[in-house]
């Protein structure tokens, strides 16, 4: 209502101001015309009537003169122009765009030019359009600034409903920074600190392709890290059977060529153990294991799973020995089976069973001018080499020609077996003499003469 009474005022005061000007020219161009014209019958109007006029002409409604709206006539017709009318200080209340600050300072026809009132615009940019920066904010002034300074800056991103952050900051972004909105990290306090609500987030290389070390697992972060920092790591190996997909770089040199699973657990690659459940072909994972001139075959033949020590090896329908133990015997060894020796279980304790043997020389060479016979002439298969008189007993020059004493007094060239028994030298039958007859020994060409 204010408003509208001030309005009135104005109005009358510039109806009042026109008339009185216009009487004022007619009363100095009066005297100076020629004769009047003959009076033209002109409809007589008041000025209470010029008034009404030129309230409807500010209201914008059509005039009594003419019927046309405001502004397209005077009240003779004529083109009436605008009218600067000036404002006496404080008299009217600007608190529909408060003067505040800078603006408080300024004359009126900064904004306000000769004196133009309506249709002033009141956004900032149609004052400040030229004092903003390239590359700037293209919203309103307002949004961030105060009348008081442009360099007092704070934005209200709330009140503002900014959801679009790129919109200002995209030159605020590092190289190679997450391609989303700022809001999805950072506050509107301040860049830093920086948090990530991951809630609903399954594609982490979207943003964390860059943070991958060299070789790394190539799946998303999360089937390893927590949200909340990259250590400690933690894998969820539940359902994954192919562990060489992340692994292949962690087996050592000539490292068993199959799943990780098969040896470690998923805490810890230390304590490692195979479940050889199932497992036939050793080989596969050992064959770099096994010495110089070990067994070819399985390991499973000798040693259990637990340990290398402790290998046992299952002899059972085991025939070729020398398949395995062929560096295992002396020089001038008996080249014929192990078994036909040893027992499974030691090689101390051999024994052979000589039953069906007929060829002792065949593992016995015997010592320097030994007997050329059988070992079984002499010497039965017992743990002992003890002579026995077998088979060529009757012959006894044919081990003893060396024996016979060079004595005159001993019979040449008979059999030993004569006068002597196999027990002993000295125990002489002589059949031609009642009398015992002791035999004084002697030094053969063999050596001492022994019983």
């Amino acid at each position: 209502m204010r408003r509208r009474l001030q309005a009135l005022f104005t109005v009358w005061a510039i109806g009042l101001a026109v008339v009185a000007l216009l009487l004022v020219i007619g009363a100095f161009t009066g005297g100076s015309r020629g004769p009047d014209p003959e009076p033209e019958e002109a409809e007589t109007r008041s000025v209470g009537q010029v008034l009404d006029d030129l309230i409807r002409a500010v209201n914008g409604e059509p005039t009594a003169e003419n019927g046309a709206p405001a502004g397209t006539g005077g009240p003779d017709g004529t083109p009436l122009g605008p009218v600067g009318v000036p404002f006496p200080e404080d008299s009217i209340e600007h608190d529909f765009f408060p003067l505040t600050g800078v603006h408080a300072a300024i004359e009126c026809q900064s904004c306000h030019v000769d004196f133009v009132y309506a249709g002033t615009p009141s956004e900032c940019a149609a004052c400040h359009l030229d004092e903003r920066p390239l590359d700037h904010y293209e919203g309103d002034c307002a949004a961030c600034h105060v009348p008081t300074s442009w360099s007092d800056v704070t934005f209200d991103h709330a009140l503002a409903g900014a959801t679009d952050c790129q919109s200002c900051h995209i030159d605020d972004r590092p190289a190679d920074h997450f391609a989303g909105q700022c809001s999805a990290c950072h506050t509107t306090a301040g860049w830093l600190p920086a948090g990530f609500d991951h809630t609903g987030q399954t594609n982490c290389t979207s943003c964390h392709t860059e943070d991958r070390p060299a070789n790394h697992y190539a799946g998303q972060c999360s089937a390893c890290h927590a949200t909340t920092g990259w250590l400690p790591a933690n894998f969820n190996h539940t359902g994954q059977t192919d562990c060489t997909a992340c692994h292949s770089g962690d087996a050592p040199a000539n490292h068993y060529a199959g799943q990780c699973s098969m040896c470690h657990s998923t805490s810890a690659w230390t304590g490692a153990n195979f479940n050889h459940t199932g497992q036939t072909n050793c080989t596969s994972c050992h064959s770099g294991d096994a010495p110089a001139n070990h067994y070819a075959g399985q390991c499973s033949m000798c040693h259990s799973t637990s340990a290398w020590t402790g290998a046992s090896f299952n002899h059972t329908g085991q025939t070729n020995c020398t398949s395995c133990h062929s560096g295992d015997a002396p020089a001038n060894h008996y080249a014929g089976q192990c078994s036909m020796c040893h027992s499974t279980s030691a090689w101390t304790g051999a024994s052979f069973n000589h039953t069906g043997q007929t060829n002792c020389s065949s593992c016995h060479a015997p010592p320097a001018n030994h007997f050329p016979g059988q070992c079984s002439d002499c010497h039965e298969t017992d743990d002992n080499w003890d002579f026995e008189h077998l088979s060529n007993s009757l012959n006894c020059l044919s081990c003893h020609a060396g024996d016979e004493p060079d004595d005159d007094d001993h019979p040449q060239g008979q059999q030993c077996s004569d006068c002597h028994n196999t027990d002993d030298w000295d125990d002489v039958d002589d059949d031609d003499d009642d009398d015992d007859v002791m035999i004084t020994f002697g030094i053969s060409e063999n050596g001492p003469i022994s019983p």
